[in-house]
């Protein structure tokens, strides 16, 4: 199996909608951290922001203001960012490479190791063991290849972790940075 670079985005919302953060989490195919980075301070729109952006600011600070602001700063290019926020499917041009967004299902499994269902042409169920729920993967675009290529590198990476553990990894990071507890 080939060694990959995978980075893990992740971004949050506080529940009063008053600041935004993000992380992002690279690890080698083991899951193992190579790099960790978030956005400090938060973001936090003003009035006016949220008057002027309408039902468009949050999106636009997940997409631009944090992701693609994280991304651009990884010290190391990923073979695949995985996202847990389909809202940055289209930031693989700031690290050409793909960004897909990655979702645990609870779906009964669809068949052996590598099988896959389709659900658009952008989005598909894919089973990464035998026994597990499949996970949904959607790419940001039907490019010819693309989808076979990102499936390629979760089923190697699957061998020998959980692929999705990262992202709960990131989210948990997160959430102790903004309570102040990562100091601990």
């Amino acid at each position: 199996m080939r060694e990959y670079v995978l980075t893990y985005l992740v971004t949050r919302c506080s529940s009063e909608r008053d600041h935004y953060m993000g992380g992002v989490l690279t690890t080698d195919g083991r899951g193992l951290p190579l790099e960790f980075s978030y956005t400090d301070p938060p973001v936090e729109p003003t009035r006016l922001q949220r008057v002027l952006f309408g039902a468009a600011l949050d999106g636009y600070i997940r997409r631009e203001v944090i992701g693609a602001s994280l991304l651009r700063n990884l010290e190391q290019r990923p073979d695949l960012v995985l996202s847990a926020d389909e809202a940055l499917l289209e930031r693989a041009h700031v690290v050409n490479c793909p960004v897909v967004w990655v979702q645990a299902t609870t779906s009964k499994p669809i068949g052996e190791r590598g099988a896959t269902q389709p659900i658009s042409a952008t989005q598909h169920l894919l089973q990464l063991t035998d026994k597990s729920s499949p996970i949904r993967v959607e790419c940001a675009s039907d490019a010819e290849g693309l989808q076979s290529a990102v499936q390629t590198i979760l089923l190697d990476v699957a061998e020998t972790t959980d692929v999705l553990d990262p992202i709960n990894r990131v989210t948990e990071a997160l959430d102790l940075i903004a309570r102040g507890a990562h100091e601990e």
